[in-house]
């Protein structure tokens, strides 16, 4: 978190510093940044960040499917992994050259490739992730872990440069520079330990004859696509509303950041408390989004964070007009926080709940695509918005545009069955005293859109594995067709071993079926 997120803060400040220098701009009082109608590489210095987080977001969108091919696609996962970490450490460091007659090239260089590399290391430590955690419920607990270890990071760094940068009496580049050496120095050593601990692991599928790895990665993407729409349309719609609600989150640190110094004259140190401010009240909008999920379902919680995001933009682009603004610019960090700390685990958890079994690992990663492949659509609205227009306050409004269509995707999400406030007690089988019932009960939960559609069950080869191993899928029934499931519990008994047929299975599960499998390990599933 200090290497990739909280360093773009004194970065972005320091690029604008250069830009408006580079465009003969004279600064404000106390070195502050006034709006400059000036054009420094074809555009305002305004659209500068934007620019570039633009360039950003396209390239990592790119190569997101040749990164997802490499940890499915080969044994060289840890490699990539340990790759990815470096040359993000690499493009940080290389920003602590920033200077008059470099800052342009460095930075669009340096901030696309460490763009990249950030998610690009995302996909390979996701992977490490599902396979270390012995289940949900451990998996959640270290992504907790995770968050609150990031919140602690960002402040304790933000803090310390802010001190530093203070007591020396440093301008924005120079506090860009220290920044980017000390994030380097502490976590570099960190990514490399970390790197070390883990293993390499075999391919998990195999390359097609002459099939290049981003054609493979990219095939893979698409028949995920595919299969989603068919089997859980559901969850195809939620990774839509994923990449809407990626797009102005991911965008908003950075276009805040120009617009809180080009339009408001904020200072350095005013824009890090900024940050520092929302990273704070972040832990708190996720507790209450705890408090709040217990007693609504997934959806709602969602789109009660959607609704204050749209709240908090407008609030942000109509009440921050100029430079007398700046007290409510930090007063608006709170509610910013806590719709950030809100709407993260509000997505993450509602993804969970209509997560098919056995596919976590592939559509986690799928979801990490999602996450990336509309970032840079804001940044373009922006920048156009700026150019055409003007103004920055109608480039702010227009990311509620991307919620806005969220919220009426999310509204379509039918709401998992089993997930009234019962889902914290473990199992929701466990809930019903007849396991059968709640068999049933899961399996409806997970598939409930596609169980009203599907008039028979089978077991048919994936398309998805290319018929490269034992991976069967079943299709669920309409209620209507629920039969007994008496006879394979019975058959667990006997040690009955059950292989998956040609013919059609008339059992009704979560929606796996493996061939060879135990009737013992296929009960256990099914319960």
């Amino acid at each position: 978190s200090m290497l990739f997120i909280s360093g773009s803060f004194f970065v972005n400040v320091a690029i604008l510093h250069l830009a408006n220098e580079a465009a003969g701009c004279e600064p404000g009082p106390r070195g502050t940044l006034t709006e400059c109608t000036q054009r420094v590489h074809g555009v305002r210095p305004s659209s500068i960040v934007a620019l570039i987080s633009t360039a950003a977001g396209l390239l990592s969108s790119a190569f997101m499917p040749y990164a997802g091919a490499i940890v499915d696609h080969t044994s060289r996962r840890r490699a990539f992994g340990a790759t990815m970490a470096t040359l993000a450490t690499v493009c940080m460091l290389s920003l602590a050259f920033l200077t008059t007659s470099t800052w342009f090239p460095l930075s669009i260089t340096s901030i696309s490739l460490g763009a990249l590399a950030y998610y690009g290391h995302s996909i390979a430590r996701w992977s490490y992730l599902r396979e270390i955690v012995a289940s949900d419920s451990d998996l959640f607990g270290v992504v907790a872990s995770m968050r609150f270890w990031m919140l602690l990071g960002q402040l304790c760094f933000l803090g310390t440069i802010v001190l530093i940068a203070s007591a020396l009496g440093l301008g924005d580049v120079a506090t860009s520079h220290l920044s980017q050496v000390v994030s380097v120095g502490v976590c570099g050593p960190m990514l490399f330990n970390a790197w070390r601990t883990f293993r390499p692991r075999p391919a998990k599928h195999s390359l097609g004859a002459h099939q290049s790895l981003w054609v493979a990665g990219a095939l893979q993407l698409w028949g995920t696509l595919g299969d989603l729409r068919v089997t859980s349309p559901g969850l195809h719609k939620l990774l839509l509303v994923q990449a809407l609600v990626a797009a102005p989150t991911v965008a908003f640190p950075n276009l805040a950041v120009t617009y809180l110094t080009q339009q408001l004259a904020v200072r350095n140190a005013h824009v890090a408390i900024f940050a520092a401010l929302t990273a704070l009240s972040g832990l708190p909008g996720a507790l209450l989004f705890r408090a709040c999920s217990k007693r609504a379902g997934p959806r709602p919680t969602l789109l009660v964070g959607l609704g204050w995001w749209v709240l908090l933009i407008f609030a942000f682009a109509w009440f921050l007009r100029g430079p007398q603004d700046r007290i409510l610019a930090l007063a608006l960090a709170v509610p910013t926080g806590l719709a950030f700390g809100w709407l993260g685990p509000a997505m993450t958890s509602f993804i969970a709940a209509l997560m098919p079994p056995g596919r976590e690992s592939e559509l986690w990663g799928f979801a990490t695509f999602a996450q990336v492949s509309l970032t840079w659509l804001p940044p373009v609205a922006f920048t156009v918005i700026n150019e055409a227009a003007d103004d920055m306050r109608l480039g702010m409004a227009s990311l509620n545009i991307y919620a806005l269509v969220a919220m009426t995707v999310a509204a379509m999400v039918t709401e998992p069955s089993f997930l009234g406030g019962s889902i914290s007690q473990g199992s929701p089988a466990g809930r019903h005293s007849n396991p059968v019932q709640g068999a049933h009960d899961v399996h409806l939960g997970h598939d409930q859109e596609r169980a009203t559609s599907t008039e028979r069950v089978h077991c048919q080869k994936s398309a998805r594995t290319g018929g490269s191993d034992d991976y069967w899928e079943q299709l669920a029934p309409p209620p209507s067709a629920r039969v007994n499931v008496a006879e394979p519990l019975a058959a667990a008994s006997r040690g009955v071993t059950r292989t998956a047929p040609a013919a059609p299975l008339p059992v009704v599960g979560i929606g796996l079926c493996r061939q060879g499998t135990s009737s013992s390990t296929f009960s256990s599933e099914l319960q």
